[in-house]
């Protein structure tokens, strides 16, 4: 005789609903910087036609003598401009594909980031390299930077991982391709990637999941505030670097 099967009769298991909670619903922040990004690169355009001239690059580009010489507004500037077509057309499209980050971390968070990563590309570039640089890879390699340590933070919430990781790794390689080919300045790249993965370390999201009768809740359990403290401590820490810079 043979057991019976005791799922026999039984109704199939029905999956649980999975309902994300996060702070954002439209990336409305990455579509702003986009359109400033963009909005400003057209003004250089007519500034070369019109005058023969690229002022905002003049006086917005991460030149070091300036830097040290007290035009501080240069590291932050720097983000906006570029120097071609295509490179406003890489980053731009990059923020875009990036932009669904901003429903993870929330407007305020995010856009503190985006900042706090250029500011921390600047000033890897200030403390390692001469040459004058421009453009927004510092920030969205910030992005992605982040992108490394919430996957990491997060990982049971991952069916996969370690593919998700590879395929961070692998956008990473591509882009650092082309900052090569474009000869973009590489130090603050890796210096808003790094200042990117500090952010997400410390303010990124933490995702904890919840039962309850209606199926499973995603909840960021990250402290309220914590970004702003981070971000500040950051700027903080860039600050006195510029000024031992600029006094040594």
């Amino acid at each position: 005789m043979t057991n019976p099967d005791p799922t026999v009769g039984q109704s199939p298991r029905r999956p649980v609903p999975v309902f994300w909670h996060k702070p954002a619903r439209i990336p409305w922040v990455s579509y702003v910087l986009i359109g400033i990004n963009v909005m400003v690169y057209l003004i250089q355009v007519v500034a070369k036609v019109t005058l023969q001239a690229d002022p905002l690059k003049e006086t917005g580009a991460l030149v070091e003598a300036q830097v040290l010489g007290g035009e501080v507004w240069r590291l932050i500037t720097y983000a906006f401009l570029h120097c071609s077509l295509i490179h406003v057309g890489i980053n731009m499209y990059s923020l875009y594909i990036l932009r669904w980050r901003e429903l993870d971390y929330g407007h305020g968070r995010y856009l503190s980031l985006y900042l706090v990563s250029a500011l921390g590309g600047s000033v890897a570039w200030l403390l390692v390299s001469s040459q004058s640089t421009l453009g927004a890879a510092a920030p969205l390699f910030g992005i992605i930077g982040a992108e490394i340590t919430l996957l990491l933070k997060n990982r049971p919430l991952f069916a996969n991982p370690g593919k998700h990781l590879t395929s961070i790794l692998l956008t990473i390689a591509i882009n650092l391709f082309l900052a090569l080919t474009l000869k973009l300045n590489m130090f603050s790249i890796l210096g808003g990637l790094l200042t990117g993965m500090v952010y997400g370390l410390f303010a990124g999201p933490v995702w904890r999941g919840a039962f309850e009768p209606s199926g499973l809740h995603i909840i960021d359990q990250q402290a309220p505030g914590r970004s702003l403290m981070v971000s500040g401590v950051l700027a903080l820490i860039f600050c006195l670097i510029i000024l031992a810079k600029m006094v040594l």
